[in-house]
């Protein structure tokens, strides 16, 4: 299942380090942050941990290279959804009147068509790339980094 809004609301809401220092997660980490992320309803993230999810965590507690292997690969899982548009830096800071970005993008992408259900839940990179794509439309001042230009400031820092 793709990394989306909803695993990202979640995993947030709950202060996980899978997102942010997966250095300073522990096996339950792991084990509720796959469960977050196997699923987009929150009945199944409240259920208690299962006897095989309880097992896997014993596991993962005394085997460290084991731990250590899974949390590699869902570092490498979230590089490969992080497909985000990226942006000329500004100067100026952007007033969000302090709406949480998540919740920008859910309203916006509501309102251009998707179901709340389809917004929470299509993957993340393309739910940004459609709000960003129809914020630009609708005259927001927003300069993403073509492919083009991406490949001239690689090349750049490749010469230095």
């Amino acid at each position: 299942m793709p990394f989306c809004l909803f695993h990202r609301v979640t995993l947030e809401s709950i202060e996980s380090p899978l997102l942010g220092d997966p250095s300073k997660a522990t096996p339950y980490d792991l084990i509720l942050g796959a469960r977050i992320m196997s699923t987009t309803r929150l009945e199944d993230v409240r259920k208690k941990l299962s006897f095989m999810e309880r097992f896997r965590m014993l596991y993962y507690e005394s085997n460290k290279t084991a731990f250590y292997v899974e949390l590699t690969k869902l570092s490498t899982y979230f590089k490969a959804q992080s497909l985000w548009p990226k942006f000329w830096e500004k100067e100026e800071k952007a007033n969000n009147k302090g709406i949480p970005w998540h919740l920008a993008v859910i309203s916006g992408l509501v309102r251009n068509g998707l179901t709340l259900n389809e917004a929470w839940t299509i993957p993340e990179s393309q739910a940004i790339w459609i709000h960003i794509s129809n914020c630009i439309v609708s005259g927001a001042k927003i300069e993403v980094v073509s492919d083009e230009e991406q490949k001239l400031m690689d090349d750049y820092l490749k010469q230095k």
